[in-house]
């Protein structure tokens, strides 16, 4: 664990809709935060807004020796300013070569991909834990996988299935959405593999909404849960409800795709009118959270058949509790864990996830079918 620092936890992005409430959690934790960023009057506004002295520090991502200065101060970073293919590597590798644990509240897979593969063994070495995906993607669905097969030696297939109502992406989300549908689908099926065409599909979420029509979504567990789960494949996929475009439904993974290559090709600005026009999307930010979510988890192995289904309010409101508890752990003396690690790997997924009740989560393990483990 790092030793003495003068406080506790820098948020990176600290001025964006999802850092404001990481800072806020923290400092009604009773935690001493150190909002970043790169726009000094944001910050201000941030602190006269927080009615509180709370310190601020501007940096740019390319500032090596500053980013490392203001890692070194603290404990822990969270870093909440997507893309975080562009944030993640100058932050992480700043926070490792200072001893300050590192936590992010990324759901884009390359970016995850990245700290997984290329910060597991430096943040070893450094004795500091790096934790991608505290999140609303990943941290809850690698919960309550775990949740569901903690009864299982090895699974042969995970299924996971999002459905969100209201979400419309602004801002730095709506940047990210762009970012993410431009590039290859990863999947796992006894390892990493693209899925350059979304399959179509169905997934049970429960009452009231039962059976919905879903496709191949880049959702990060599929990096996440095999870092502690023997498994043969996940498969992620997202209702195509989901996406409120001016299509019918089942036509939504065709759109996606290409919607994806266009994001690839020379007239990507033309495709980036298109979706805004046809999605509601906006690079301006939206400051509110009218979503609600639903996750459907589907664990099979040879024998058994085990569900799940948890659902909340609120896909950015959620995330400020799950990155800033994750946080708070890593503050405690006897924190251990080193290397990067997935959510489910730091705490305890039940405990976890029942302590976000207040926030409206809810979750229901189906019965096993075939037998009982």
């Amino acid at each position: 664990m790092p030793g003495y620092r003068a406080n506790e936890v820098a948020v990176f992005g600290a001025t964006g809709y999802t850092g404001r409430q990481i800072v806020r959690e923290l400092l009604g934790a009773g935690r001493d935060v150190v909002c970043v960023g790169r726009d000094r009057d944001k910050l201000t506004a941030l602190t006269a807004a927080l009615g509180r002295p709370v310190p601020i520090e501007v940096v740019e991502l390319t500032d090596r020796p500053r980013l490392e200065a203001i890692c070194a101060t603290v404990t822990t970073v969270v870093n909440a300013a997507g893309s975080f293919v562009e944030t993640c590597e100058p932050i992480a590798r700043a926070a490792i070569a200072t001893r300050t644990h590192y936590v992010d509240i990324s759901g884009e897979q390359s970016s995850i991909r990245f700290a997984f593969d290329n910060l597991h063994e430096p943040a070893v070495r450094a004795g500091i834990a790096v934790i991608p995906s505290a999140a609303f993607y990943a941290a809850l669905a690698d919960m309550l996988a775990s949740i569901t097969a903690a009864d299982f030696d090895h699974i042969d297939t995970v299924d996971i299935a999002y459905d969100i109502t209201g979400w419309i992406p602004s801002g730095a989300a709506y940047t990210n959405f762009l970012r993410g549908i431009g590039e290859p689908i990863t999947q796992f099926d006894h390892g990493f593999i693209d899925v350059a065409t979304p399959a179509y599909g169905t997934a049970d979420f429960g009452r009231p909404q039962g059976i919905q029509r879903t496709f191949t979504y880049p959702a990060p567990e599929v990096l996440t849960l095999p870092r502690h789960l023997s498994i043969d494949r996940i498969r992620t996929s997202m209702t195509t409800s989901t996406f409120k475009t001016r299509v019918p439904d089942r036509l939504a993974p065709t759109l996606t795709r290409a919607i994806g290559k266009g994001l690839r090709s020379p007239v990507a600005p033309l495709v980036r009118k298109v979706l805004s026009a046809t999605t509601g999307s906006s690079h301006d930010r939206i400051d509110d959270d009218p979503t609600r979510f639903r996750i459907a988890i589907t664990i099979r192995t040879d024998s058994i058949v085990r569900t799940a289904n948890l659902a909340a309010e609120g896909i950015f409101d959620i995330t400020a509790p799950i990155a800033a508890r994750i946080a708070e752990l890593t503050l405690q003396d006897s924190f251990e864990a080193t290397g990067a690690l997935a959510p489910a790997q730091v705490v305890e997924p039940n405990t976890f996830l029942n302590g976000l009740a207040a926030q409206g989560l809810s979750y229901h393990l189906g019965p096993a079918e075939g037998g009982f483990v």
